[in-house]
């Protein structure tokens, strides 16, 4: 049986910068707490409080409704890179705890 996986790699996208979210995308859920559950997000030596979150979406179209899952960054924004696809990643501490690094 595979091993889950306690890191998530991604490159933010200008628009996750500018609107203040990560993007979790599906096959990487199983990593994080449940939808809605408070987990903490350590930057540094800060932490912040987060939830992953279902964001309703119809960009495949209005016949082809979705979800999009995020994490809102929007408290922890300054401790993020500021240039558009820059890696990072999400490494699981624990089940509440959570790193943000820059992937090297």
């Amino acid at each position: 049986m595979k091993k889950p996986a306690k890191t998530y790699h991604r490159k933010l996208s200008p628009h996750e910068l500018k609107e203040n979210y990560i993007l979790i995308t599906k096959n990487a859920l199983p990593i994080f707490p449940p939808l809605g559950k408070l987990f903490e997000i350590l930057i540094d030596d800060k932490r912040f409080d987060v939830t992953v979150k279902a964001v309703p979406c119809t960009c495949m179209g209005p016949d082809k409704p979705h979800e999009h899952y995020r994490i809102d960054s929007t408290t922890f924004r300054d401790y993020l890179p500021t240039k558009g696809w820059t890696p990072i990643v999400i490494r699981k501490i624990s089940d509440l705890l959570f790193q943000v690094e820059l992937e090297k």
